[in-house]
């Protein structure tokens, strides 16, 4: 049976080119020009993926994609975000909001159909995994991040205590050790956060969004570290 994609994107002959392109790839494929009609669509259709665009009159894309997460029926949906700009940051809040990748319009259309087939092949094994499966993927993602990760930044951590003990350096280096301190800080905290996770896996089910992907994880917290604008010297 043929996987079913619903598209959402208010320029009709962006929308037609894009829809024209997924259909000859063999999917099925419904369009929604706003972000109301996206949400009353989603639950009629029922589509394996959403491709969304950022920029929508009244409910922004950013916000969909919120709302998706939110809804505990489609939390598991794959959600592509479609953007006018590379690297901006409205993609760095699609992540944050649950979006699970995204691509720009002005790649080329084979860039777009193979980041579809990659999110709908991860369903795919995800869906196929057993729970207990997916506890034993976890808990060996957070052995790996514990040893592999936090140890290396809590070394980062001592070496840059030296650096201050040493004396008062510039404002430059004083901003640059402050930042380099910041992100170091907030990517243990993430391993923290996963690592209670896995222990509370133990127990209890976890949300796909937490189990699946930790890698994504942390190239968002990197992404996040580029974004701020804390980071310029």
């Amino acid at each position: 049976m043929a996987e079913k994609i619903l598209l959402v994107e208010d320029s009709k002959t962006q929308a037609a080119f894009v829809a024209a392109a997924l259909s000859a790839d063999g999917y099925v494929v419904e369009i929604a020009s706003s972000g109301e009609s996206s949400l009353t669509l989603v639950r009629e259709f029922r589509p394996d993926l959403v491709l969304l665009d950022v920029e929508l009159p009244g409910m922004s894309g950013l916000d969909v994609c919120r709302a998706l997460r939110r809804d505990p029926a489609l939390h598991t949906l794959p959600i592509l975000m479609f953007t006018d700009h590379d690297d901006s940051p409205d993609e760095l809040l699609g992540l944050q909001y649950g979006a699970d990748d995204y691509v720009g319009k002005s790649e080329p259309i084979q860039t777009l159909l193979v980041r579809v087939r990659r999110l709908l092949d991860r369903m795919r094994d995800y869906q196929r995994m057993s729970e207990h499966d997916r506890l034993d993927l976890l808990r060996a993602a957070s052995d790996v991040l514990s040893h592999g990760v936090n140890n290396p930044l809590q070394v980062i951590l001592m070496s840059l205590d030296l650096l201050d003990a040493r004396g008062d350096p510039d404002e430059r280096a004083r901003r640059a050790l402050a930042n380099i301190r910041r992100y170091v800080n907030r990517v243990a905290k993430l391993v923290r956060n996963i690592e209670a996770v896995s222990k509370l896996a133990e127990s209890t089910f976890v949300e796909r969004r937490v189990l699946l992907d930790l890698r994504h994880a942390l190239e968002e917290a990197e992404l996040s570290a580029k974004a701020d604008q804390d980071w310029k010297l």
